[in-house]
């Protein structure tokens, strides 16, 4: 009797073999997609630290700051030599792809500090007007607010 050893794998076993990889990386890749609700935490934090960083900012330099949001994102502003102009020490924060932001500003008090549009100003002692941010993705919507001493409520 003269008997083959296998010296391999037939053609079949292999295609198998990289059906299951290919499977277990498609299921891999769309569970490791952030979702919805992902992203809208995600911009929700962003928001929490700029707004934490720019009342931070303002009390150490002992400065007026402003965040000031845009269609782009938000920008962090200081007051110098009597101007606002951009803080050079923060970078601008822009809004995550897929997410719809709108707010409320309080117009009037931007245009007695001369803000180039309307924000939050943030005073030396730590204070920062109050205002209101709203995030929307595709199926859900969250409402962040704040009170003067920085205080946010989040409704989802």
């Amino acid at each position: 009797m003269n008997r083959h050893s296998q010296q391999g794998f037939t053609l079949i076993e292999l295609m198998v073999v990289v059906l299951i990889v290919a499977v277990l990386l498609a299921v891999g890749m769309v569970s490791m997609a952030p979702n919805d609700s992902a992203l809208l935490r995600q911009q929700v934090k962003q928001v929490q630290g700029a707004l934490q960083q720019t009342c931070d900012q303002a009390a150490f330099s002992q400065h007026m700051m402003a965040l000031v949001p845009s269609d782009k994102g938000l920008e962090m502003l200081e007051v110098s030599q009597g101007q606002w102009q951009a803080f050079a020490g923060a970078k601008d924060m822009a809004w995550l792809a897929g997410i719809r932001v709108t707010w409320q500003a309080d117009e009037t008090v931007a245009k007695a500090q001369k803000l180039t549009r309307p924000g939050w100003i943030c005073w030396p002692s730590g204070e920062i007007l109050p205002g209101e941010m709203r995030f929307q993705s595709t199926d859900l919507k969250a409402q962040l607010s704040w009170n003067p001493i920085l205080r946010f409520e989040l409704k989802q």
